[in-house]
């Protein structure tokens, strides 16, 4: 896989998880894995990281579809690679490691958002993933 590719995924994951751009040091990081790893993935594995690669609320939405359909699946894999790296490097750390500190009712409603916001991005990612992922069946495995 291209340095393009492997790169402009870092930074769209970077931005998904914490709102931010990557730094040098995790965009290499990111690199290595991806050369001494072997990962390989099947075609609806290809595809979620692909839909995945082109933005955050994309990334958001293959996630949504993962973490249900392919749990275990490249993306979850490579996502849990990306925070894994910024979990140990500033200034991404800091962010992640911050927490809200609000009111319970506000938080009763900031949880009630996203559990809405969830569900619908389940509905819509299984609208576009769950006809790929169910005609590509096993498929061949592929390098990635």
């Amino acid at each position: 896989m291209g340095h393009d590719l492997l790169e402009q995924e870092c930074r769209t994951f970077t931005r998904y998880l914490t709102g931010s751009l990557p730094t040098d040091y995790v965009i290499g990081k990111y690199r290595h894995f991806h050369q001494v790893s072997g990962l390989t993935a099947q075609r609806i594995d290809a595809v979620l990281v692909r839909v995945a690669s082109w933005g955050p609320w994309w990334t958001s939405l293959a996630d949504t579809y993962a973490v249900r359909f392919r749990k275990h699946g490249v993306l979850r894999k490579k996502l849990v690679l990306t925070l894994g790296l910024l979990e140990c490097t500033p200034p991404a750390f800091e962010y992640l490691d911050d927490t809200d500190r609000v009111s319970l009712p506000v938080l009763y409603l900031k949880l009630g958002w996203r559990v809405g916001m969830h569900l619908a991005m389940l509905f819509v990612s299984m609208f576009l993933f769950l006809p790929i992922h169910l005609g590509a069946g096993s498929g061949k495995d592929q390098r990635r």
